[in-house]
């Protein structure tokens, strides 16, 4: 099976932002970190996830008033009867499945079969590590890694719809899906399926940690309306917001977990990669991403520039601002940066995920330049605060 074919087939088949459809290249380096470790990336300190080869990022904001959140409740066990078993059964008094329940998301939390969703997981790392290694090796992704893979997807997306009708917050389908409220049971689910369950004691400090970033996720939200801002919230910005609320959720959660329930949620082979690390509030950027292929940094800032008027209809009394918010974007990413380039898992849509948070960072910043210091048309000004997709930069050295 070629790999645009199986690009072709993962894009059709699954909105949660965890396919793969690509040949990586075989001396993709192996380095990762660790949650805990920094990076250092043109004189800046960076906090960083555990990762893969490349890049590396910033983290900051998140601020702003209260969202409601309860305390977990008695719900009905889950005994789904058509649950994908997992490959270790657990055989204690733990074995059935208790919803954490929260205000946000109360709806969706009742309706989702959470055995299923668990089971499904459970099966999904270990899926896409090993085509995560054949791909690395060089090779081809086979049918019938596919067909394991397309087997898992019906009862993940059949579960994912319930939480748009349940109005799950969230700017696109990804967000939904790792709200706080829908993460945590995830993550308790899935444990649960692989046959490492958490304690009595681990899952009210999980229940816990989703009421406090429900909230923070509730202030984040609150700070972008038109209220606080005095104009109307970019969709990046938006979602910056979110990513950041998510990964600083599972740093959390991942603090209280043992080594074997983390290595559950984070081989190391998926760890860190957009579109591949599925417990990750980088699952945001997942076919949200743009490549632009540069020579230099001024043919990079001279390609950003040609794609804003093309886009969104810029035009001459725009560009002083242009090329000045353009030029910012750019400083914000050392030569180092721009010099790492990317692997064959980038060039399919899996950048690391703290490169693609930067990048995104800057462009929230470029596009709030260009909504505050220039006069737009309705229609300009629409698309700018539309735009939901990210431009990762990749030099033309490392392709």
């Amino acid at each position: 099976m070629k790999p645009a074919v199986v690009a072709a087939l993962v894009a059709g088949a699954f909105a949660l932002g965890i396919f793969v459809g690509y040949v990586a290249r075989p001396d993709a380096a192996a380095q990762r970190t660790t949650r805990a470790e920094t990076n250092r990336d043109g004189g800046k300190d960076i906090a960083v996830r555990p990762l893969p080869p490349e890049g590396s990022s910033d983290s900051d904001r998140a601020d702003a008033p209260d969202s409601p959140a309860t305390k977990n409740t008695s719900e009905p066990q889950q005994t789904d009867g058509d649950v994908p078993a997992a490959e270790s059964v657990v055989a204690d008094k733990r074995s059935a499945f208790r919803p954490l329940m929260y205000e946000t998301g109360k709806e969706a939390i009742k309706v989702v079969k959470w055995n299923a969703v668990g089971g499904a997981m459970a099966k999904l790392n270990p899926i896409l590590v090993d085509i995560v290694r054949t791909a690395r090796a060089g090779k081809e992704v086979t049918p019938k890694q596919m067909g394991q893979l397309m087997a898992l997807m019906a009862p993940l997306v059949e579960q994912a719809m319930v939480l748009d009708k349940a109005n799950v917050p969230g700017t696109n389908d990804n967000a939904q899906w790792t709200h706080p409220s829908v993460l945590a049971n995830n993550i308790h689910a899935t444990l649960l399926a692989a046959g490492r369950p958490l304690s009595e004691e681990q899952e009210s400090e999980l229940h816990g940690i989703g009421l406090r970033f429900i909230e923070e996720d509730a202030r984040v939200r609150a700070g972008f309306s038109e209220e606080a801002l005095s104009d109307e919230a970019l969709t990046v910005e938006r979602m910056v917001g979110e990513v950041d609320v998510r990964e600083r959720f599972m740093t959390a959660v991942d603090a209280m977990l043992t080594g074997e329930q983390r290595a559950i949620l984070h081989p190391p082979e998926t760890v860190g990669r957009v579109g591949l690390d599925v417990f990750s509030g980088s699952s945001i950027w997942h076919e949200k991403t743009d490549f632009v292929s540069f020579s230099s940094r001024e043919n990079l800032e001279q390609q950003i520039v040609a794609g804003h008027v093309a886009q969104m209809g810029l035009t001459d009394v725009h560009m002083q601002v242009l090329r000045d918010a353009v030029r910012a974007w750019s400083a914000g990413m050392s030569d180092k940066f721009l010099a790492d380039g990317a692997d064959g898992f980038t060039a399919e849509g899996h950048p690391v995920a703290t490169r693609a948070m930067l990048c995104a960072r800057l462009q929230a910043k470029m596009h709030r330049t260009l909504l505050d210091r220039t006069t737009l048309t309705k229609k300009q000004r629409d698309a700018l605060i539309a735009h939901a997709r990210i431009t990762i930069p990749i030099a033309k050295s490392a392709e």
